[in-house]
């Protein structure tokens, strides 16, 4: 073998490797793979000030009274007070969260409703879909059809 043709099978081997590889690096380019992470501005929108003061306030005792599930909390899991029920008028209005029955005092889970979005600070479940199914269903009374044929 002479020295041309060992030039001429180097260069070969040089222009299919280079082209491999450069089709390599094309599909795995254009590769379906996720994106990286990276954090996303916040959308979450909470609640506005219309829709809070359309829920009601409760005393302790009503609260138990209206949901068996408060009466399992004795304190506000946002700033750890106690509710008091025996002190008449000198209890802070509490908050009930329909879905999941959680209690909170109105003036601590208000700013989170406001600022976070419509779920629980405490166990993440939606508030917002119960709170609209209840106004719809309070505002909107649906006709009972009776079939008696």
């Amino acid at each position: 073998m002479n020295y041309a043709t060992a030039t001429a099978i180097i260069i070969v081997v040089l222009l299919v490797l280079i082209t491999i590889t450069f089709f390599c690096y094309l599909v795995c380019s254009h590769s379906t793979a996720a994106p990286p992470l990276q954090p996303e501005a916040n959308t979450e929108t909470g609640l506005n000030d219309t829709t809070l003061e359309s829920w009601p306030t409760l005393t302790y005792a009503e609260a138990k009274r209206q949901d068996p599930r408060a009466a399992a909390a004795g304190s506000c899991s946002l700033c750890f007070v106690d509710y008091n029920e025996e002190e008449e008028g000198k209890d802070q209005p509490l908050r009930l969260l329909p879905d999941c029955g959680h209690l909170f005092h109105a003036v601590c889970v208000d700013p989170w409703l406001r600022q976070h979005g419509s779920t629980c600070p405490l166990c993440r479940s939606s508030v917002m879909n119960v709170a609209t199914q209840m106004s719809l269903a309070d505002g909107i009374p649906l006709p009972l059809e009776i079939d008696l044929a």
